[in-house]
């Protein structure tokens, strides 16, 4: 319970900085994790979003059409794979993550500075759980 409840405590003040700017959490997610994979990968897509960020397809697929009706993102035909469709982050979708990113940096800061030296410690015991839990 006490996991659930720092949790829901840090989502909060995420979900506040996110709003002053116009963007969800699932959003803000998605958006970052789509810029992040394209420098790693060739081709992106939703499906890609999905695993990457542990999120049901159904929801990506969700996010994915409200981010490209404020046209944050593009989706264009995959050229190997014409049942799929590429996911691109748009300029405006790149200016919004720009401005996103630092609130919610300063988020984390703010709110995990209380670990100070313990916080890389504490980075790795999530990642351990992260890989035994995938």
């Amino acid at each position: 319970l006490l996991f659930i409840k720092v949790n829901n405590k840090w989502k909060s003040n995420l979900k506040r900085v996110l709003k002053s700017v116009g963007l969800t959490l699932p959003q803000f997610i998605v958006l970052t994790s789509l810029l992040f994979l394209i420098n790693r990968e060739e081709y992106v897509t939703q499906v890609d979003i999905a695993r990457f960020t542990g999120m049901d397809v159904m929801t990506v697929s969700q996010i994915v059409r409200l981010l490209e009706k404020k046209d944050y993102i593009r989706r264009d035909q995959h050229p190997k794979d014409s049942r799929a469709k590429l996911v691109s982050v748009t300029k405006s979708g790149a200016e919004k993550v720009n401005l996103a990113f630092p609130l919610v940096e300063g988020i984390d800061e703010k709110f995990f500075e209380k670990l100070s030296n313990d916080r890389e410690s504490f980075n790795r015991m999530l990642a351990a759980l992260e890989d035994k839990n995938a």
